[in-house]
């Protein structure tokens, strides 16, 4: 192509002016205008060919840093693949984790609440039995209302039997004061021994008598 160009370069170079053309020379000038269009035509062709190329190596470099941006993609890919997997790894392992935690929580939750219910089934059971001493201690109590108004009762009439004791001792006292005065008058009055004596007899006997009669009042 460079060579048809110099050649019509060469073609195209001045020559001496002639007064008259020749044949010759009229076929060498249509040659001549020949080889330039030629020229112009392959210069233009060579023009278009580099602009083409241009356009394709820019094509080209466009296509290479697709492919450079696919291949960037592609390991991207390949990595947020991986992290992925990473990430499912480490998500199953977490529900894995979090599953073991909500069992042993909630068989610690069901120990607790069986503890619980053992303490409250205790409790009630406990309360229950109180409620049942508690109704014995009130059945208690009534009978103790009971038995402290009949000892009351029985202090008042054994106050009562005590006043009676201490008039009637009194007035034992008072008869024994007085057959002892009318003794000593007797003793006075007569000297007779046996007399005295069977005197002395008869009042112990009266004693012994009277003595039963004032332990049962006094009881």
């Amino acid at each position: 192509m460079h060579a048809v160009h110099n050649t019509a370069q060469k073609a195209s170079a001045p020559k001496p002016a002639v007064t008259t053309k020749e044949p010759d020379t009229q076929v060498s000038d249509a040659w001549r205008s020949r080889c330039n269009t030629l020229a112009e035509r392959l210069q233009a062709v060579e023009d278009g060919m580099a602009e083409e190329s241009e356009r394709l190596q820019l094509r080209f470099d466009d296509v290479d840093r697709t492919l450079l941006d696919l291949q960037a993609l592609s390991q991207t890919m390949e990595a947020l693949e991986e992290k992925v997997r990473d990430g499912r790894e480490e998500l199953e392992a977490v529900r894995s984790h979090a599953a073991d935690q909500l069992d042993r929580r909630c068989g610690k939750v069901q120990s607790d609440v069986a503890n619980l219910r053992g303490v409250a089934d205790a409790f009630e059971k406990e309360l229950g039995e109180n409620r049942n001493q508690l109704r014995s201690a009130d059945l208690n109590f009534v009978k103790l209302d009971a038995v402290l108004s009949e000892v009351q009762d029985n202090t008042s009439r054994t106050k009562e039997v005590w006043r009676q004791f201490r008039t009637e001792s009194q007035e034992f006292r008072s008869w024994v004061a007085h057959l002892f005065e009318v003794l000593r008058s007797a003793i006075y009055a007569k000297t007779d021994d046996d007399h005295v004596a069977t005197h002395m007899d008869e009042l112990r006997r009266e004693v012994r008598d009277l003595a039963p009669h004032m332990v049962s009042e006094a009881s």
